[in-house]
């Protein structure tokens, strides 16, 4: 499985989208964003299955969320994990 991360400025915000997205079961989780990514300040992040890529934008345009970069989740050999911005 491929994961996602969708960056924003607070933590409140990620809690939003958390709470409408976690109604069917399916995991998003909330996580500190890495500072490789992270667009200066604390930002925090939602991770999700990039599947599910469409849904999140949907949820955060329904809750007029901006969200400030998305990113694709990749682990390397030696267990790091690399970050590719997708959005």
């Amino acid at each position: 499985m491929i994961y996602a991360l969708a960056v924003f400025p607070s933590v409140s915000q990620v809690n939003q989208m958390k709470n409408r997205l976690n109604k069917n079961s399916e995991y998003y989780g909330m996580v500190r964003a890495p500072h490789c990514i992270a667009a200066g300040g604390c930002n925090f992040a939602l991770r999700f299955d990039e599947d599910k890529l469409s849904i999140v934008k949907h949820a955060a345009q329904e809750l007029g969320v901006a969200i400030q970069g998305i990113y694709r989740e990749e682990k390397q050999d030696d267990g790091d994990k690399v970050y590719t911005k997708i959005e």
